[in-house]
């Protein structure tokens, strides 16, 4: 199952410090801080905050997977594959690192019992796709060549997924959140080398077996 936040930059022009909540809507729903439309790449989740009759899943890794967004929205949508790379490796690494290790990610059962809690980076998401490296480590060399660089959360083999140590079960009908948060102060993109003109998104998947009804 998955569950997508996106932070804009009207969120991100005063210091964020507000913690935000996923796996409470469904497709459709509004979602967490901006209110958009979810489609079914922001979430899959069968019911907000829990899942249906008959239904149940353990858990065996939480993956934390970083956008950034390129372009405003249109028509209130933000599209998870327009990434602006940074133009030096530096700025790639601090501007990354500052997110993985500043939020903190939490998922509770039944709204008080909190099984996992870490950083974002104890969240390796995994395999995946990556740019990475483009025309040299410039802003601008005359020629029109920029530098592209893009941080991953992880390395990129579906071997560097964390599993927990014990996997957490969710029953039917039994309530659960993941929230996002900053414990140690809130997010601001005017910070030393650290822009999010456009703002960025989040995506919390969680893996493991799930058993559905047959009929």
């Amino acid at each position: 199952m998955w569950s997508r936040l996106v932070i804009t930059a009207a969120d991100l022009a005063a210091e964020l410090t507000q913690e935000f909540y996923l796996f409470n809507y469904t497709l459709g729903g509004p979602m967490p801080a901006n209110n958009q439309r979810a489609t079914y790449a922001d979430t899959n989740m069968p019911a907000p905050g829990q899942l249906p009759m008959g239904h149940q899943m353990l858990i065996y890794s939480i993956q934390v997977i970083p956008d950034e967004f390129a372009a405003v929205s249109v028509n209130n949508r933000y599209f998870p594959l327009l990434i602006t790379p940074e133009t030096t490796w530096q700025a790639a690494q601090i501007k990354w690192r500052k997110i993985f290790f500043q939020t903190l990610l939490t998922l509770k059962v039944e709204q008080t019992k909190a099984f996992v809690e870490g950083r974002l980076d104890h969240f390796p998401q995994g395999g995946g796709f990556l740019n990475e490296g483009g025309g040299g480590n410039v802003v601008n060399d005359g020629a029109g060549n920029v530098g592209a660089y893009e941080i991953y959360n992880g390395d990129r083999s579906w071997m560097s997924t964390r599993r927990l140590a014990m996997p957490v079960h969710l029953g039917s009908l039994e309530s659960f959140y993941v929230s996002i948060g900053w414990p140690r102060g809130g997010l601001d993109y005017d910070q030393t080398s650290y822009s999010f003109g456009f703002g960025f998104g989040l995506l919390v998947r969680m893996t493991g077996p799930r058993q559905r009804p047959t009929a």
